[in-house]
């Protein structure tokens, strides 16, 4: 497919969820942001609802050190690690159901 063709086929389909016109008022950062989330990640969010496993607790001096990482990373580094940890748990989640759907038979 066409990256026009991939386009007008995104339009089309979000054209069936909302009225274009609608969508006119925003400028192009703004949708990608409605669409997308916020770029700017709040780290002591992020930290405030994090949970822990494997032994590791927010005291452990790993998450420490981690948290101390990500406070000096910038808005895209940030969003970028985010995204990586949890389509990583993602799909680890898959393979696990994945394997337990397969293999206990």
């Amino acid at each position: 497919m066409s990256c026009s063709a991939a386009a007008a086929a995104t339009r089309a389909g979000v054209g069936e969820l909302i009225s274009l016109d609608l969508l006119r008022v925003f400028t192009a950062p703004e949708l990608a942001c409605l669409l997308g989330g916020e770029a700017d990640i709040s780290v002591q969010d992020w930290r405030e609802h994090t949970t822990y496993g494997g032994g590791y607790c927010r005291a452990s001096d790993q998450v420490k050190w981690l948290w101390r990482l990500i406070d000096r990373l910038g808005p895209d580094e940030r969003t970028l690690l985010l995204k990586f940890t949890t389509v990583r748990a993602h799909h680890v989640v898959r393979r696990r159901v994945h394997h337990v759907l397969h293999h206990t038979r």
